[in-house]
């Protein structure tokens, strides 16, 4: 390993290392004690990694059958020691809460909008630009769990 993590943390935790020793890279001499900070951003809009990185391509990751599958340079919650502990509940609760939302709304863009940018604001994390959004109440059906339903179980 090249790396340790330092004692006193201005970022979030696998976000910061620090070398341990020297080390050589395209010609450049990294002094031990150098703070490290993976960009994992470069891996994602790597063009020799992805083809046209910079689509929006959800392809990417469900095959014909429609499974979901991780290609090998998504990396999103890290690699290796420093890996998120938390990707899996993060996760699950994604899907749960965009399940959710996809099940109550019909979202579409306001008329005339562009699509929004892919690009981002870049900092500890990428936050997206600022864009707007037209949410439509689906109806639902109503289920045996809406308590308008089970008013009358249990009683007499």
């Amino acid at each position: 390993h090249l790396w340790h993590a330092p004692t006193n943390h201005n970022l979030p935790f696998p976000l910061l290392d620090s070398l341990y020793r020297d080390v050589e890279l395209n010609g450049y001499t990294i002094p031990a004690g150098s703070h490290v900070i993976p960009l994992i951003n470069s891996v994602h809009m790597d063009p020799n990694l992805w083809e046209k990185p910079e689509e929006f391509r959800p392809s990417r990751f469900i095959d014909t059958e429609g499974k979901v599958r991780k290609p090998e340079y998504f990396i999103p919650f890290g690699v290796g020691r420093r890996m998120c502990l938390g990707d899996v509940l993060a996760k699950m609760e994604l899907f749960l809460f965009f399940a959710s939302f996809m099940h109550c709304f019909d979202i579409a863009l306001p008329e005339g909008q562009p699509l929004p940018s892919l690009k981002g604001n870049v900092g500890a994390t990428i936050t997206p630009e600022a864009f707007k959004v037209c949410l439509k109440r689906r109806p639902l059906a109503p289920t045996a769990t809406d308590p308008h339903h089970m008013r009358n179980v249990g009683s007499n």
